[in-house]
């Protein structure tokens, strides 16, 4: 997995003010993200929708852009 944590993930979706996923959910996001095509490894961020995983993952009410989560 990348070196991404769950903590960091939620920390960011609650300093913008928006609701923040639970652990469970940012875990799973985050394996289907790190096994994903578009996933850029070296920026960790989404090759389609080009947003920073980290800040992606950890927020409730976000979407996978191509439909995994």
């Amino acid at each position: 997995l990348p070196k991404l944590n769950v903590m960091t993930a939620q920390k960011i979706a609650m300093e913008k003010g928006v609701p923040a996923a639970d652990f469970n959910l940012i875990e799973r996001r985050l394996k289907v993200c790190s096994g994903c095509l578009y996933f850029n490894k070296e920026k960790e961020s989404c090759g389609r929708c080009g947003c920073a995983l980290v800040a992606k993952i950890g927020k409730a009410r976000e979407s996978c852009p191509t439909g995994q989560w």
